[in-house]
């Protein structure tokens, strides 16, 4: 894998270095433990302790899978995405390639036509391999998501033709009442109308809270009982849960016009920008959005983008576009996977490395997809950025280091 970009768009479009950061991140104050509203708990004994240094560990992205189970010739990809999931966690992968995967998402468009019930089949085939066999997996492989998207619904972008499929195949039940008798002590619930779903995963000692929120976040702060409202009133109860968002539509790759999302698809939906301004923006434990659907780049860029953006507090917020159903056999099997590399930065920060890979190509060996949009990273002080292990309120900066942050 070639040497990643260390310096990152900003949403203004000025250049965020990690070094910057650094600087008052080392001067932040220290910031104690908050009163959170418990959202479950979750068993720590697969993570180090905060007192010991912390290995690496990684979430993988899943983007857009409708093309895999609209044909089934290339279902296998999907099963392949998954099966090295698993084959990583039990170390059946090449030593080089293995990593600690505490969590997965999917980010939606799981189907091409979500009135199709075959290609649920082969969605849910796939995905299943996470959960793993229930006599000796009781809280399944390992954590996971899938949220729906504008092709999930019975007729594509309608959210009136009814998500009866979502629902029956990724709803609640697929995580707590289970048929197998099983219910993930790491899931944590569901929004008032079954399409936004919250989890918790620990990793590094941190307690993370991941967020699994619909196409264009319909609804309005005003309603609780909308994804948009009752996401906001979790995050609200959550301050200091290092948190990410994984939604459908948020950043998008249209040439010249890169970034967040001004105008919604969808009546009732909601732009990036205005899930920025409800979510993110307000909300400083909010670290990273991730986001499938869009693919308008062309070329060898097609589909994917990455920008920094700053929220209310000053803080970074790594916004991240992967979308590959525009590639040869309909994704290629790429996926995502976001490496959190405790000391793996320069001058002794921590680091997360993007990185684009196929358990599919090179013959089934494996391949890491090339390029600025593809491979990059962030240097960052975890610590500081997520607050004191299990538990700790994200450091904001005093007033003058905010100054003069936005002003770089």
């Amino acid at each position: 894998m070639s040497a990643m970009r260390s310096a990152h768009r900003l949403r203004d479009g000025c250049v965020f270095l990690g070094l910057s950061l650094a600087t008052w991140l080392l001067l932040a104050a220290e910031s104690g433990p908050t009163g959170d509203l418990p959202v479950g708990s979750v068993t720590a004994s697969r993570f180090p302790s905060a007192a010991s240094a912390p290995a690496a560990w990684t979430l993988v992205a899943l983007p857009d899978t409708q093309k895999y189970v609209a044909d089934p010739e290339l279902a296998p990809l999907f099963d392949a995405q998954t099966g090295w999931i698993v084959d990583s966690l039990d170390g059946r992968t090449d030593p080089a390639l293995a990593r600690n995967i505490v969590f997965v998402s999917h980010l939606g468009d799981i189907v091409d036509d979500g009135s199709a019930p075959e290609q649920w089949a082969l969605a849910d085939r796939a995905m299943a391999v996470l959960d793993g066999d229930p006599a000796g997996f009781p809280d399944a492989r390992v954590p996971y998501s899938a949220v729906i998207g504008n092709h999930d619904y019975a007729v594509v972008s309608d959210r009136q033709s009814g998500s009866e499929r979502y629902r029956e195949h990724f709803g609640a039940q697929r995580y707590v009442g289970r048929p197998d008798g099983r219910s993930y002590a790491w899931y944590g619930g569901s929004s008032p109308d079954g399409l936004g779903h919250y989890q918790r995963f620990e990793a590094g000692g941190y307690a993370f809270l991941h967020l699994a929120l619909p196409w264009e976040v319909e609804g309005s702060l005003d309603d609780p009982t909308s994804a948009l409202g009752w996401a906001r009133d979790l995050l609200a109860a959550n301050p200091s849960r290092p948190t990410i968002i994984s939604t459908h539509s948020y950043v998008w790759d249209e040439p010249g016009a890169e970034g967040r999302t001004q105008t919604p698809q969808s009546e009732g939906g909601n732009s990036g920008e205005a899930i920025f301004a409800a979510l993110v923006q307000p909300f400083p434990q909010v670290f990273m959005v991730l986001n499938g659907h869009w693919h308008r780049a062309g070329g060898e860029d097609d589909g994917e983008w990455e920008q920094v953006s700053l929220d209310a507090a000053g803080l970074p917020v790594y916004e991240l576009l992967a979308d590959y159903q525009d590639r040869a056999r309909g994704g290629d099997g790429w996926l995502r996977l976001i490496d959190f590399l405790p000391a793996g930065g320069e001058r002794g920060l921590d680091r997360i490395a993007v990185s684009t890979f196929s358990p599919s190509r090179a013959e089934g060996a494996g391949d890491f997809q090339p390029g600025a949009r593809s491979e990059f990273h962030f240097d960052l002080d975890f610590a500081r950025r997520f607050g004191a292990a299990l538990g700790g309120r994200p450091a904001i900066p005093p007033p003058e280091l905010l100054a003069a942050l936005r002003a770089d």
